[in-house]
């Protein structure tokens, strides 16, 4: 699977394998956690997303603001990268079964929806404070 993806480097792969192997005592059954959004309500999150929210690279999240310097002028606009990437997993996760339910000809299985979530989770998970700031010097205008 890992090769479908793209990921042809076998140091690469055994490097993955051996993040992911950490998570195997995680029911992939029932057990889920319930966070409660300020946008989306209650939310329910399978295990091992708790998991992922539990190490110390995602809480440091909580630190870093989703609008960086925005946040001096609009001090209203105060929410941070872990709120979002939680947001960002759950709306992910509501396409994803929506398009399960009603495309099922796309033969979306469980654990498809399972790393969409997982990957909307974590996809806030290198950034710095005020990261987009500092975009026009690392990224050439195209």
């Amino acid at each position: 699977m890992l090769i479908r993806m793209g990921i042809s480097s076998v140091g690469i792969q055994l490097d993955l394998l051996k993040f992911f192997s950490r998570f195997q005592q995680v029911s992939l059954l029932g057990n889920e956690k319930v966070f409660n959004d300020p946008i989306h309500g209650h939310i329910e999150l399978h295990p091992l997303l708790v998991k992922i929210i539990d190490t110390p690279q995602f809480q440091r999240l909580r630190h870093i603001k989703q609008l960086g310097g925005g946040y001096y002028v609009f001090p209203g606009a105060s929410h941070n990268r872990f709120e979002h990437s939680i947001g960002v997993s759950y709306l992910a996760g509501e396409f994803i079964e929506s398009l399960h339910r009603k495309q099922p000809e796309l033969n979306i299985t469980m654990s498809d929806i399972l790393c969409i979530k997982l990957a909307a989770l974590c996809h806030d998970l290198g950034h710095g404070p005020f990261s987009h700031m500092f975009d026009g010097l690392f990224i050439k205008p195209t």
